[in-house]
């Protein structure tokens, strides 16, 4: 059970990486929570940079055929084309979180490229190379579902996880309170 504990955590620090934002838990306890539509919408607007950090953290200990490792193809690219759709939501969810400290960057488009890089090495970061084999046959499994499905899951399994511990990094607000 706890190989499947790590799995999760890992899969979730791929597609939520809020340790970006520079919050700290206890104070992210306090911010308002996070809509699922606009956690969705984050972890669809940070997808094609985190996948891409991800695998490269991974590269030593992958395969080079790993779905996680490819930096090009419809599997990226199907989330590289959800992205920019996604920025209104993920937009909001950054202003919760983050409050003022990232306002100024929020409010001027011109930064919205910079965000998602600047995003996608402190998600990579947090993976240890014993889970990349777990965090690769997640991505498999969600690989088929279109991108809105599979941020849709991980925001579940944020929710889920979220309500079991305190200090979430992603402060998805509970199930029914949306």
């Amino acid at each position: 059970m706890t190989k499947r504990r790590i799995g999760l955590t890992a899969a979730i620090t791929l597609w939520a990486g809020m340790g970006a934002t520079g919050v700290q838990a206890a104070e992210a306890a306090a911010k308002p929570c996070v809509t699922p539509a606009e956690a969705s919408g984050l972890m669809l607007f940070i997808a094609p940079d985190a996948i891409k950090a991800v695998g490269e953290t991974c590269a030593t200990v992958l395969p080079a055929d790993a779905l996680l490792r490819q930096t090009s193809g419809a599997f990226i690219d199907k989330y590289r084309a959800e992205a920019d759709s996604a920025w209104p939501s993920a937009k909001a969810a950054l202003a919760k979180i983050a409050g003022d400290e990232m306002k100024p960057a929020l409010e001027n488009d011109s930064f919205k490229p910079m965000i998602a890089s600047l995003m996608a090495p402190v998600i990579a970061k947090d993976i240890k190379p014993k889970d990349c084999a777990q965090i690769d046959r997640i991505v498999t499994l969600i690989a088929p579902l279109p991108p809105r499905n599979a941020a849709e899951l991980i925001v579940t399994l944020v929710q889920l996880s979220g309500e079991k511990k305190e200090n979430s990094k992603l402060p998805v607000c509970p199930a029914g309170r949306n």
